[in-house]
């Protein structure tokens, strides 16, 4: 996973990379919306509940892929890739360790050398 982020931020993502995500996001989308009235009604207000616990928006989905294909339609790589290097920095970063007791987890330092090894690997290239 290191090595994509660095990968990311180094380089961007090709237009194939993007055009391949926007098109996945849509099939999504619409694969949704096909099955939209066979949703059970416990998991519609599973959904209902779970965004007014999240304090999300309870939007249309059909309005939602709308907007959500307005969105993707201008993608911008440059710009993309300029907001990957404003948040992938040294201050801006956790990691998070689920482990088991007395087992070998992984520990803060070979978490930092991991990251280390990633941001210092100069065989990683761009996607083409």
């Amino acid at each position: 996973i290191m090595n994509e982020w660095v990968r990311a931020y180094k380089f961007g993502f090709s237009k194939g990379e993007i055009e391949r995500a926007v098109a996945e996001n849509i099939s999504g989308y619409e694969n949704y919306l096909e099955k939209l009235n066979e949703i059970s009604h416990k998991d519609v207000i599973g959904m209902v509940k779970d965004d007014y616990l999240n304090h999300e928006v309870i939007a249309d989905p059909k309005a939602e892929f709308e907007m959500v294909k307005s969105i993707l339609k201008n993608v911008d790589t440059k710009i993309l890739q300029e907001q990957i290097r404003k948040l992938y920095t040294a201050q801006n970063r956790v990691v998070a360790v689920t482990g088991v007791e007395n087992e070998n987890n992984l520990t803060q330092e070979k978490a930092f050398d991991i990251i280390q090894k990633a941001e210092n690997d100069a065989s990683l290239q761009p996607y083409v």
